[in-house]
């Protein structure tokens, strides 16, 4: 079954919030102008392109981490699964980080408890 694509060419790219079209619901379908998905990476690039920062190789493990969790998690968390991976990535580098990815809207703070914020 194909997935549901916008009839009108011209919606390519915007958010098509609970919007009904014959029985289908979409929710917050994302494309980019050839039809092809935007992806967490080049939502991220994007983000930082803008802000005239890189997208280093730290910065893509962060976020392939980030991805891989299927439940909240928190700066210690992250860092130990990065550690057990064999990535040397600094305490520092996740914490400047993860900033980037919330501007970007690709994650929210979801709990802050016991000086520990959760992702």
């Amino acid at each position: 079954m194909r997935s549901p694509l916008p009839e009108d060419p011209t919606s390519a790219g915007k958010n098509l919030t609970n919007k009904e079209d014959k029985g289908i619901i979409v929710i917050e379908t994302k494309l980019q102008p050839g039809g092809s998905m935007i992806t967490e990476e080049d939502r991220f690039r994007d983000h930082l392109k803008k802000k005239g920062l890189k997208f280093t190789p730290e910065r893509e493990l962060i976020l392939k981490e980030v991805f891989s969790f299927h439940k909240h998690f928190d700066v210690e968390e992250l860092f130990g699964r990065l550690r057990k991976k064999d990535r040397i990535i600094s305490r520092a580098t996740i914490y400047r980080t993860l900033p980037l990815l919330i501007e970007s809207g690709l994650i929210r703070e979801a709990l802050r408890c016991r000086d520990r914020v959760y992702y």
